[in-house]
């Protein structure tokens, strides 16, 4: 056929075994009128524990061969809906940090060699900015998760010290 396994792909199916269908797909095809695939640069994320049938999955966009940027999206396994959960986040997002519902609460940034790191604004759509560092030698949090009391979790890049951020 001419094309090579490049992505993850992802599937879903029903508790009992039955209507199995993909979410994802597996390699690059070219777009087909009324399927509902997400293409080939999208990734499972995480599974959300919020009672629905959603996932979260990122998508990677590429720019020369080099991840420039990467987006998160609720995707609803049933119906292959999906719900952009970017919209408002800073430029050259790297990682996507989730509550157990599936809420962004911190995204990371690299650009030109810069660190940021930024917490969801509990007041509002937007994102506070957290950390700024040289990404390569400097001193700063790289939060990595939101325990279940609702605290962020961080590390430090080297692995000195741990962090607890109330969020």
């Amino acid at each position: 056929s001419g094309t090579s396994p490049f992505g993850s792909g992802l599937w879903a199916v029903d508790r009992d075994g039955s209507d199995q269908r993909q979410l994802i797909d597996l390699w690059y095809l070219p777009a087909r009128p009324g399927m509902r695939t997400l293409p080939w640069t999208w990734r499972l994320h995480s599974v959300v524990a919020d009672g629905s049938n959603d996932v979260l999955v990122h998508g990677v966009v590429v720019n020369n061969n080099e991840v420039v940027e990467i987006s998160l999206a609720r995707l609803d396994t049933t119906s292959g809906r999906t719900r952009n959960l970017s919209e408002g986040a800073p430029d050259h997002v790297f990682r996507w940090i989730v509550d157990r519902d599936g809420r962004p609460a911190a995204v990371t940034t690299l650009r030109e060699g810069r660190f940021g790191a930024y917490l969801k604004s509990p007041s509002g759509p937007g994102w506070e900015r957290w950390q700024d560092a040289d990404a390569y030698g400097g001193d700063y949090a790289d939060p990595y998760a939101v325990a279940p009391d609702g605290q962020l979790l961080a590390l430090h890049p080297y692995g000195y010290t741990s962090f607890i951020v109330d969020l």
